[in-house]
């Protein structure tokens, strides 16, 4: 008996999964904590990426960045950058918008990341 409404619940999930359009599963992806690394002979950077719903169509995301320049082979101290951006969701491109500064967040809910503009941030569980 419980193993049946345990399948009947999960069969109820996947309907409604399935029926979901593309933009709302790619809108519930969304909100979290993404982050991305990286490094090269001159320089290390780590970027955290927060982003949170405001409403059913505008987010903030917060980008807090760690940068260490390399120079003659040595690490110098870290500097630390916070920067704020408010982004408006486009369901039709499946796309966050900040129009102050023109970027483009872009989102792959299967592969867990998001895109910003070359950069690649994996979104963290």
């Amino acid at each position: 008996m419980l193993m049946k409404k345990l399948i009947l619940v999960l069969w109820v999930c996947a309907c409604f999964y399935a029926c979901q359009s593309p933009a709302a599963r790619t809108q519930a992806f969304i909100p979290g904590t993404y982050v991305c690394s990286g490094e090269s002979d001159y320089s290390v950077a780590n970027d955290t990426l927060l982003v949170t719903p405001l409403d059913a169509h505008h987010y903030q995301l917060e980008r807090r960045t760690a940068y260490h320049a390399i120079r003659q082979g040595k690490r110098l101290p870290a500097r630390h950058q916070v920067k704020t951006y408010q982004a408006l969701w486009d369901p039709l491109k499946q796309e966050l918008d900040e129009q102050s500064d023109g970027l483009i967040f872009r989102f792959d809910a299967e592969k867990g990341v998001l895109y910003a503009g070359k950069a690649v941030y994996q979104k963290l569980k």
